[in-house]
């Protein structure tokens, strides 16, 4: 069923990117996409709120990404997005957005989570892994004429748990901020998903950072949650967990954007 989904969801979106064209001239993207309907769009680049790399962790190691542009009234159809490039490699992706998107490039990590971060990127995942197993090996024990399908349950409710902490594991390195000409780079991760985000230093509201208890009362108290708001119809927030406090301070006001503790 899962599989049947997938490949269900691939094709329609091969047939709705079937075509897909985007070309630049002076400060208009013009994009075409489609085969049984064909779409036209024509952006103004100047109104273009942010441009986001997306990747699963399957196009990850496939060194895979998808572009997408945020900006008002593209990909707010039904079922529709707003892909600047359905598909390209690393090498590609950098290409076509220098010739696209000059305005906003994609600067390297300069600001990543603190080292002791690792613990708070795989909580999550350990816990589900834990506890699915300490559910399987009662069940397994006290309904004994059920093991089969016990077994059976266990590695399907496994197998999610496990590809999430990989998942996790990847995000730790992934993670992070950076800032060039102007315009910021925020990496970081969201339920199943890798994002890396170029943002103009104008576009962006306000930057906060958070900490859990287990942050605010642990012995080193340098860790703590950033959450940067941008303007895209609507604040949009991007949630970078487990950086390092001071170093994030010092790289905003470096840049002239003062961090606010959360209310």
């Amino acid at each position: 069923i899962i599989k049947g989904g997938w490949l269900v969801g691939f094709l329609l979106g091969l047939i709705h990117h079937k075509n897909f064209t985007a070309s630049r001239q002076g400060n208009s993207l013009y994009i075409s996409e489609g085969s049984l309907i064909r779409r036209y769009y024509s952006l103004d680049v100047k109104k273009i709120h942010f441009v986001q790399l997306r990747q699963s962790l399957t196009t990850k190691f496939l060194g895979l990404f998808m572009v997408f542009v945020h900006v008002s009234g593209y990909g707010k159809q039904k079922n529709s997005l707003a892909v600047l490039m359905p598909a390209a490699t690393r090498r590609e992706a950098e290409r076509n957005l220098q010739l696209l998107l000059p305005e906003m490039p994609f600067d390297r990590t300069e600001v990543h989570p603190h080292k002791d971060g690792i613990w708070g990127f795989l909580f999550k995942p350990l816990v589900l892994i834990f506890v699915f197993l300490a559910a399987a090996i009662f069940l397994y024990w006290f309904l004994p004429s059920f093991r089969g399908t016990v077994v059976f349950m266990a590695i399907m409710a496994e197998i999610p748990c496990i590809w999430f902490l990989i998942l996790k594991i990847t995000a730790f390195s992934h993670t992070g901020i950076g800032y060039t000409d102007a315009v910021y780079t925020l990496r970081y991760s969201y339920a199943y998903r890798l994002y890396t985000v170029s943002v103009p230093a104008n576009r962006v509201v306000k930057v906060q950072f958070k900490q859990n208890p287990w942050q605010h009362f642990s012995s080193s108290n340098h860790r703590c949650t950033v959450v940067v708001y941008t303007y895209a119809e609507g604040r949009q927030r991007h949630v970078l967990p487990n950086m390092d406090r001071a170093e994030v301070e010092a790289f905003f006001s470096m840049h002239g954007l003062g961090i606010q503790p959360a209310e």
